[in-house]
């Protein structure tokens, strides 16, 4: 690979203080008609100010490192694009995480106070996760706002999985503790406002050597994929775009003792790439580093398992669909250390039947009639809840 796709890959398309500054300016856009304060359109053009000049101080440093992996190996500028990625997710993000809050739009979930929502908020939480379940598309009408159902911020993520977590422990389709437990501990390394610790990690690594079920959620820009470990096998669920259009969840053959907090950082770094660049290194790099030798490797369980895929995922709810996919590779082989066909297909089956009756369950939870006055939604969300029933009687 050339110094300048390395270069392009690593970092992401628009710099943090870049982004920033468009989220600051569309929200000024947005807000400025109805300001009728002088200090607040003082304050708001020193922002301005501020966030421009990071914006430059931010791209001559991409630039120098750059221009330094133009003179050395290719291997010091990978490293020197992960550097960079770390000062600013340190240095940079806090702030970033602390302007979003005084500067964001009402109705939108504030990622630094998660446990200490409005009453708006949680609704739009409980509305995201609700979509989720049910697959929902298009838009609902929430106060003065209009919400894209589909879709989910990575700092929201373990909200969702946690009602998974729930739903298994209340569930007699896959009533597993182990299971449960396991969803509890996910590691997310997507998430750009929290940097895991290294003791955290270094458990992680180490569980995954001892050939214990683990499951990481990660992904790339703009999308969400699960891998879970287990054993000498690994699987990837992915929704979106993937090699193989016919298949939901691969398998690979592994060796757990190969992974390393390298490995680990460098599958966190990917949240910031472009789809085609991740996709390379999950399903082509990723299973070649942790082979038992030098070539991706695929044995008769591999085969077994991809012989029965999940259903595919219909709508954007790749957080949820990436945990729900890899619930049969994870019932099979909590099992058998080697499920047989019979196994994979029960698992598969008897996940499917839990990701319907889930949903319905979390439908009851919650109910959106009094928050959200739109009726096509509630049309919709009605005729979702009326197949799902349907399928779970036929299933």
């Amino acid at each position: 690979m050339s110094i300048e796709n390395i270069y392009s890959q690593c970092f992401p398309e628009r710099s943090y203080s870049g982004t920033a500054l468009a989220e600051f300016l569309d929200w000024r856009d947005e807000t400025a008609n109805n300001w009728d304060g002088l200090i607040l359109r003082v304050s708001s053009e020193l922002v301005f100010v501020a966030l421009s000049v990071a914006n430059c101080i931010e791209a001559i440093v991409m630039e120098l490192f750059w221009l330094i992996g133009l003179v050395s190996k290719e291997q010091f500028a990978v490293a020197a694009c992960s550097y960079s990625m770390s000062i600013d997710s340190v240095i940079y993000n806090p702030f970033r995480k602390q302007l979003r809050n005084t500067f964001k739009t009402p109705g939108e979930i504030d990622p630094c106070s998660p446990l200490s929502l409005s009453a708006q908020e949680k609704t739009l939480l409980e509305l995201k996760h609700l979509s989720h379940w049910f697959e929902l598309k298009g838009t609902v009408s929430f106060g003065p706002y209009t919400k894209n159902l589909e879709g989910l911020d990575v700092y929201l993520e373990p909200g969702l999985c946690k009602s998974v977590s729930n739903a298994l422990k209340g569930s007699t389709y896959l009533n597993n503790p182990a299971l449960s437990k396991v969803i509890d501990q996910t590691l997310f390394l997507n998430n750009p406002y929290c940097i895991k610790p290294r003791s955290e990690k270094e458990a992680f690594i180490q569980r995954v050597k001892n050939g214990k079920l683990c499951l990481l959620k990660t992904g790339w820009q703009n999308h969400s994929i699960g891998l879970a470990f287990f054993g000498d096998y690994m699987a990837i669920a992915n929704g979106g775009s993937r090699p193989q259009e016919d298949q939901y969840v691969t398998v690979y053959k592994i060796d757990p003792s190969k992974i390393t907090l390298e490995i680990l950082n460098s599958i966190e770094q990917m949240k910031m790439c472009a789809p085609h660049f991740a996709i390379n290194a999950f399903f082509q790099n990723l299973p070649t580093l942790l082979s038992p030798t030098k070539f991706t490797q695929k044995d008769a369980l591999c085969q077994r398992f991809e012989r029965h895929q999940p259903p595919p995922q219909i709508a954007g709810n790749c957080s949820l669909y990436s945990l729900q996919a890899l619930l049969p590779f994870a019932t099979a082989m909590l099992k058998s250390a080697n499920p047989s066909e019979q196994t994979i297909r029960a698992a598969r089956d008897a996940s499917a039947r839990f990701n319907k009756w889930a949903a319905l369950q979390y439908g009851e939870q919650f109910h959106p009639e009094k928050e959200i006055n739109d009726p096509k939604f509630h049309a919709m969300l009605a005729k979702a809840k009326q197949a799902a029933r349907k399928q779970l009687e036929k299933m």
